[in-house]
């Protein structure tokens, strides 16, 4: 009787649905407030090596609900840090000092699509340190002050860049939608 219970919870057990994620999932819901990032989510992280010295970054998937703002600030950091984010289209934006002589980065991405976004914390060489750092996380209307002057996308493929190229529009330092592709 007992190995019939085993098997029988064994098969629903493997049944079961699961969802692979890359990295912890965090919300933060929009806000409409002006100061400095106000009602934003703060997040404690390490980047380090693992054992053989390779680099391990901070990864985690964070949710915009597309044509707004995120704002992504490392307010204190034991190292030159970067961060990369990482649209589901492909977009990506990247910063590893907001000013020079100010290492700490700081991204105001006004994002694509709704969606998770990937957002990886690593020292900016990738060298072999431990360093701890407080992240702010918030959304925004794009006309908020906490997204003035909004970081630009980095054009990184083929397809971006074509679709760069035919629009009369778009400048590769703008944050515009990906235009369709002309063949």
């Amino acid at each position: 009787m007992k190995r019939c219970v085993m098997t029988c919870l064994l098969v629903v057990l493997s049944l079961i649905p699961i969802t692979a994620i890359a990295g912890s999932l965090m919300f933060d819901p929009p806000d409409t407030c002006t100061s400095v990032n106000c009602s934003s989510q703060s997040i404690h992280g390490t980047y380090h090596s693992d054992k053989a010295g390779d680099p391990d970054p901070f990864i985690l998937q964070i949710y915009s609900g597309g044509d707004e703002c995120v704002r992504l600030d490392v307010t204190a950091e034991d190292y030159d840090l970067e961060m990369v984010l990482i649209s589901p289209t492909g977009r990506i934006w990247r910063n590893d000092e907001r000013n020079p002589g100010v290492h700490r980065p700081l991204i105001k991405a006004i994002t694509d699509i709704n969606g998770w976004y990937t957002l990886q914390v690593s020292h900016y060489t990738g060298a072999d340190v431990i360093a701890d750092f407080t992240l702010k996380y918030g959304r925004y209307d794009p006309g908020n002050p906490n997204c003035s002057s909004a970081t630009p996308p980095v054009v990184t493929s083929e397809i971006e860049r074509d679709n760069l190229k035919h629009s009369d529009s778009a400048v590769a330092t703008e944050n515009t939608a990906p235009v369709t592709r002309i063949r």
